[in-house]
């Protein structure tokens, strides 16, 4: 059978007492088999003009486009929706983002512990792409693209979909996002594949066997030393390959000779058999 919450059916009654004739006429049409709705079920010829049945069937359409809930979309059964309530107390919990974020400076990062943004526009599917979701999962971005949420950005999944998508609500607005049909601020949200994101409240495991050591974060008092450091190897390694450029440039060229020629391009005086 089907369910219904408790605001679905103090809609329902509300909806009723404002247009009576729609339940009316859906009930005088209860044991038809054909999906199409005579207008003369609700609005019988001999006492309603069709002017007067055409004005009240855009009242009760203004009715319900009026309403919150008209603005949501339809979704299939088998999805799972936080509550506007929840999503409400989420975002209330984000903290606001820094105005000037320090910065982390990692040294000792392994190249296999990097990741390059994907592009929405191929298949291509990382290793560490989610797999699946739980409502209020924490995720990251990691796919580039135009109305795309920026790469690294983070998140909460307040909806989780059969084919493996998930309603992401993300902590900051971005051009392209939406308000997932009024369920969040407007610009935070979209709606994105599993590939998309990495799960960070899941991590999946075949990401978690890189075996190499975790990076070392550079302590403030250091940074001076680590940026001296970084820039003398830098200056080092480009006056290496200046200086290999140059002994290229210096090295006399070897003229490849033809068979009976010698170094000064005369010929052995011996010829060849024909």
């Amino acid at each position: 059978g089907w369910e219904y919450t408790d605001k679905a059916l103090q809609l329902l009654l509300e909806y009723k007492a404002a247009f009576p004739w729609v339940f009316q006429g859906l009930e005088s049409l209860r044991d038809s088999k054909d999906f199409q709705l005579p207008l003369n079920a609700f609005f019988p010829s001999d006492t309603t003009s069709k002017d007067s049945a055409c004005r009240q069937l855009y009242q009760a359409r203004d009715w319900v486009k009026k309403n919150p809930v008209g603005k949501r979309g339809f979704v299939a059964a088998s999805a799972r929706l936080a509550s506007e309530e929840a999503i409400h107390t989420l975002k209330m919990a984000i903290p606001p983002p820094l105005a000037n974020a320090p910065v982390v400076v990692l040294e000792g990062v392994s190249p296999s512990m990097l990741l390059l943004p994907l592009d929405s526009r191929t298949d291509t599917t990382s290793q560490v792409s989610a797999t699946e979701f739980e409502l209020g999962d924490r995720v990251q971005s990691i796919v580039v693209g135009e109305k795309r949420p920026p790469f690294g950005s983070r998140g909460t999944v307040v909806g989780i979909h059969n084919n493996n998508a998930a309603e992401v609500m993300f902590d900051n607005s971005f051009v392209g996002g939406t308000d997932l049909q009024g369920r969040c601020d407007a610009q935070c949200g979209a709606y994105l594949k599993a590939t998309d994101v990495i799960n960070l409240s899941q991590p999946d495991g075949a990401a978690m066997k890189v075996n190499t050591r975790t990076p070392r974060i550079v302590p403030t008092h250091e940074l001076n030393r680590w940026e001296e450091k970084s820039g003398a190897k830098m200056a080092q390694e480009v006056k290496q390959q200046e200086e290999s450029q140059e002994r290229s440039r210096q090295s006399p060229v070897r003229q490849p000779s033809l068979p009976g020629q010698t170094a000064g391009g005369r010929g052995s005086g011996k010829g060849f058999n024909t």
